[in-house]
C-alpha cells in the first residue's frame, strides 16, 4: 500500500482550509510541516501533518478540514 502524506493549514475560527500540499515522502512532508509551524505566528492557524492511503480516504476520515474546499480552487502537489 503506497501512503501519502498531507500538510494542512486550517484556520479555526472560520473553518477554512488555508493551504493543502501532498507529499510522497515522509522527509519532505515533515521539512514542509517544520516550516509552516517556524513561521507561524497565528494561534488560530492548526497546521498539521497526516498520512493516508489516497486523498480521498483522507477527506473521508478528516471531512473537518475539507468542508466547503473545492479541489480546483486550491492544490498543491510537491
Amino acid at each position: 500500500m503506497n501512503v501519502m502524506y498531507f500538510v494542512v493549514q486550517f484556520r479555526r475560527s472560520k473553518q477554512l482550509l488555508v493551504d493543502f500540499v501532498r507529499f510522497d515522502n515522509l522527509i519532505a512532508a515533515v521539512e514542509n510541516l517544520r516550516n509552516a509551524e517556524r513561521v507561524n505566528k497565528d494561534d488560530d492557524l492548526e497546521i498539521v501533518l497526516l498520512s493516508s492511503s489516497s486523498e480521498e480516504m483522507l477527506r473521508r476520515t478528516h471531512s473537518r478540514y475539507f468542508g466547503g474546499f473545492s479541489p480546483s480552487a486550491f492544490f498543491q502537489e510537491v
